[in-house]
């Protein structure tokens, strides 16, 4: 899943590692957000919610993700 998320993202990473000369900061809030909704739309939900909600509470570009999550 990390790796399909990376995938979609076009993040450049090795087996899900980020290279560390990408600056997750360029991330357009559209691209993490749309992003996230097509990984929560074809993998496990309940999968998919608990690794972006992760990505939440880490912060930084991966905040606006919460605007994506389906409202409980």
């Amino acid at each position: 899943m990390i790796v399909s998320y990376l995938d979609l993202l076009e993040i450049p990473h090795s087996d899900g590692i980020i290279e560390e000369s990408f600056d997750l900061a360029s991330l357009p809030k559209e691209r993490v957000q749309d992003a996230a909704r097509t990984l929560l739309a074809s993998t496990d939900r309940t999968a998919a919610e608990l690794y972006l909600k992760y990505l939440v509470v880490q912060g930084g570009p991966w905040s606006v993700i919460e605007e994506a999550l389906p409202t409980e």
